[in-house]
């Protein structure tokens, strides 16, 4: 909610820095229960991919890489 906040202000640089933030604390609720955790965690990466294109930036590869092996896993069925 905070970084959309910030988006709407035009300060998508500080919605990044708390949609990473967002990603961090989130990871291992989602690690550990992945069907309740991924639609939330699933429109924060969907925001910050926005965010970061908007800024002409990539978004963080080796913040991402755990959370996408657990949708990964989701979507081949395992949860």
């Amino acid at each position: 909610m905070l970084a959309n906040c910030l988006e709407e202000m035009e300060r998508n640089k500080e919605a990044i820095l708390t949609d990473e933030q967002a990603v961090t604390m989130l990871a291992p609720y989602l690690a550990a229960t992945p069907l309740a955790f991924a639609p939330l965690m699933s429109a924060i990466l969907s925001g910050y991919e926005r965010r970061c294109a908007k800024v002409g930036r990539e978004p963080d590869r080796e913040l991402l890489g755990p959370i996408l092996k657990i949708f990964k896993k989701l979507e081949d069925g395992g949860g």
